[in-house]
């Protein structure tokens, strides 16, 4: 409600009509709608969570920091884990396991299989099933290729530096997540060809005139249907959400706030109410995956 429904009025300004925005503006609903999706589902999941427990029952987590993830095999371990687990022990090991030899050519076509149906299950258009499919595809060519990376990378040298490859693997699984969101999130799939065709539109003059206040006025004005105090929310949003997650590498938040003291965590649990209360946009947006 906070972070989520703020990104919200720059995203559906865009998609409802990408062709009037050139590649900066397209390139942030991109960024912004990735954070929507996550934040909107994983807080949906956490009420649930939350609501569960409350009457003393324990449900699986459903997101594990998927933005982190260095390939797209663990990005869907990491995300909307109740789907993805269910479909590859009922779907995918049933079909690799059917048979006594399991060859590559079986094993790719399990996992496009499970992944068509992982577009499928989201609804019965076009863009869901693209979807679907490219991150198939992503992973059946992340295996086709894992030797000739792996040798490419020893080449290079960059195995000797593990934090820079791993930083270096999380951008590129984040950017072909967003890639792979454009086809979620469009009305129809000429939009899609369009972001992906246009991206780097004024890309150039844009970092050219970073320095300049109008450039970014300019960006998150969109013809002045959102202001400037949501796009600062929704930036802070995104960046308390990247912060808490890197803290919580070792330990939940809530796990560390359960370890203060009672004026502590009750300073914390204020803290958000307000923050709430001040923030939130209530009633402005229902949760994407009401429709589902």
């Amino acid at each position: 409600m906070v972070v989520a429904d703020h990104l919200a009025i720059f995203v559906n300004i865009i998609y409802a009509n990408p062709q009037g925005f050139n590649g900066p503006t397209l390139i942030m609903g991109t960024l912004f709608f990735a954070f929507q999706l996550y934040c909107d589902f994983s807080g949906y999941t956490d009420i649930a969570l939350g609501s569960a427990q409350v009457m003393g029952i324990n449900l699986i987590e459903n997101f594990q920091r998927p933005y982190f993830s260095k390939s797209i095999a663990e990005f869907w371990r990491r995300w909307h884990i109740s789907l993805s687990s269910w479909l590859r022990d009922y779907v995918y090991f049933p079909i690799a396991r059917s048979t006594k030899n399991l060859t590559r050519t079986k094993l790719y076509g399990a996992i496009i299989f499970t992944f068509f149906l992982i577009g499928l299950w989201h609804g019965a258009g076009w863009n869901y099933v693209i979807m679907g499919l490219l991150f198939g595809f992503y992973i059946t060519f992340s295996e086709m290729t894992k030797k000739y990376r792996s040798t490419l990378t020893a080449k290079i040298g960059l195995d000797r530096y593990p934090k820079i490859l791993n930083y270096w693997r999380i951008a590129v699984t984040f950017v072909l997540v967003c890639i792979g969101w454009v086809f979620f999130r469009v009305n129809k799939i000429s939009d899609a060809w369009y972001i992906l065709s246009h991206w780097q539109v004024g890309l150039g003059s844009f970092i050219a005139h970073a320095y300049n206040y109008y450039t970014w006025k300019n960006l998150f004005s969109l013809s002045g249907l959102a202001n400037k105090g949501d796009f600062v929310i929704s930036a802070c949003g995104i960046a308390i959400i990247i912060i808490a997650e890197l803290i919580e590498r070792q330990q939940t938040i809530w796990q560390k706030i359960a370890l203060q003291k009672t004026s502590v965590r009750w300073l914390y649990y204020y803290a958000i109410i307000f923050a709430l209360v001040i923030f939130a946009r209530f009633g402005a947006q229902q949760f994407i995956y009401f429709q589902f």
